[in-house]
């Protein structure tokens, strides 16, 4: 039988209230949910609901989760295709909070994504780099405290890009350059630092670009004196060369990365286990020379060496540095020029991936011969010496400058050791896990 129970009313009459009824008043949106709302894009709808305060901060939520229908059921802020297909979602100046979900990456066509003036934090999901047909991202004025994510450099179709006014940090990545459909851009009132990357002034359709009030530091790069018919506003930026007064810039040069001479080249090769470093210049006017940085590990920039210059000179001077000990994966390097007067300009960053030879052993587990394969540029002849260790860190077996690639394991006892492999020549080495068996 069915549970019942009575409740007052306030005209004294009593009021058979089905318990089952009420579970359904409470919890019946949760249950379309789970079982009824069908529609493409509800999911990730409903999670970004609750994930930014839909049901407790958002000013209006209408028609939100009351049906299962987006688009025919007037959710607000919610603008959908001819297919019932979002493919837009404005809700500024809402009071969203929380953070952006994941799942909004689920919204396969957007269109357009407006949350600004809103109290939503955490990171800019990577995964919006994935919408192809977005074309409209404004995230401004919210509490967002992460990095850009270069997967935004994605977005073939974007051509506004608005997260001014969060505390945004790190660097601008240089995939922003590949926006070529970008018209208007401001990341302005962050924390963003590092060097401005030069391929933002390559973008051929930018027609506003705002960067100021953040901490970008060197020099202004050349190629953003394409931009000097363009809305550009680079100002406030202490540590940038010029003060980032773009008019001086567009107007003589000031703050501009080649001030003193003309850089002709600036390239890094890799070189077995070194990369090596040329620049080539002319119109050299009193400079002292030239003292080669690299960004370290934590970010910062390092003196690798300096080259003292010709001096002045109207001709084409080459110089080159090798680095002995580059980083596993990207280096950034950028020239530190010296003038003779005490002024210093820098050269735009260029980076290289150190081509790390990889190490395959097999088979895995070994029973008698061990072989192992190492890939090296074309026509280093690599000299090796292998040492075998167990997991306490005990040397078992060592072979001196061997040029095969195959071991004989057959003697070895049952157990798992770890193989050391050195270069001779480059000092790299390698260092796998392999278990022995009987």
């Amino acid at each position: 039988m069915e549970k019942t129970f009575t409740l007052k009313t306030r005209i004294g009459t009593s009021l058979r209230i089905s318990i089952f009824a009420l579970f359904y008043l409470f919890y019946g949106h949760h249950m379309l949910s789970a079982q009824a709302c069908t529609h493409t894009d509800y999911s990730a709808l409903e999670t970004f609901f609750y994930a930014t305060g839909g049901s407790t901060t958002w000013n209006e939520n209408s028609n939100w989760l009351a049906n299962c229908e987006p688009c025919t059921g007037n959710w607000k802020g919610i603008i959908c295709n001819s297919n019932n297909r979002v493919i837009a979602l404005d809700l500024s100046n809402q009071n969203l909070s929380g953070v952006l979900p994941p799942e909004i990456g689920e919204l396969t066509l957007l269109e357009k994504l407006e949350l600004s003036q809103n109290n939503i934090g955490g990171e800019i999901p990577s995964v919006l780099g994935f919408l192809p047909q977005l074309k409209v991202l404004n995230l401004g004025q919210n509490q967002l405290n992460s990095s850009i994510p270069s997967e935004l450099g994605g977005l073939s179709f974007l051509d506004t890009l608005i997260v001014s006014n969060n505390t945004l940090t790190g660097t601008v990545p240089v995939e922003i350059g590949n926006l070529f459909g970008l018209k208007y851009m401001d990341l302005s009132y962050n924390n963003l630092s590092g060097d401005l990357p030069s391929s933002i002034g390559y973008l051929p359709n930018l027609q506003t670009l705002f960067l100021s009030n953040n901490d970008f530091e060197s020099c202004v790069p050349g190629s953003f004196s394409l931009l000097c018919s363009s809305d550009v506003d680079i100002s406030d930026n202490p540590e940038l060369l010029g003060g980032g007064d773009f008019v001086a810039f567009c107007q003589s040069g000031v703050g501009n990365c080649y001030l003193p001479l003309e850089l002709l080249s600036f390239q890094a090769n890799n070189q077995r286990n070194t990369i090596v470093l040329t620049w080539t210049t002319t119109k050299e006017t009193n400079i002292k020379g030239f003292e080669l940085q690299r960004k370290n590990i934590k970010g910062f920039w390092e003196s690798l060496n300096f080259i003292s210059a010709v001096g002045s000179s109207t001709s084409m001077q080459e110089y080159s540095f090798t680095d002995t000990y580059p980083y596993t994966g990207t280096n950034y390097y950028r020239l530190k020029i010296e003038e003779n007067n005490g002024e210093t300009n820098f050269s735009e960053v260029i980076n290289i991936f150190r081509n790390v030879p990889q190490a395959t052993i097999h088979p895995n587990p070994v029973k008698d011969n061990l072989y192992f394969n190492l890939s090296f540029e074309k026509g280093h002849e690599a000299i090796l010496n292998v040492k075998l260790f167990n997991l306490q860190g005990k040397e078992i077996r060592k072979w001196n400058s061997i040029s095969t690639n195959e071991l004989d394991l057959e003697q070895l006892s049952e157990g798992k050791y770890v193989l050391q492999i050195t270069d001779t020549e480059t000092s790299a080495f390698w260092s796998n896990i392999f278990v022995k068996m009987d």
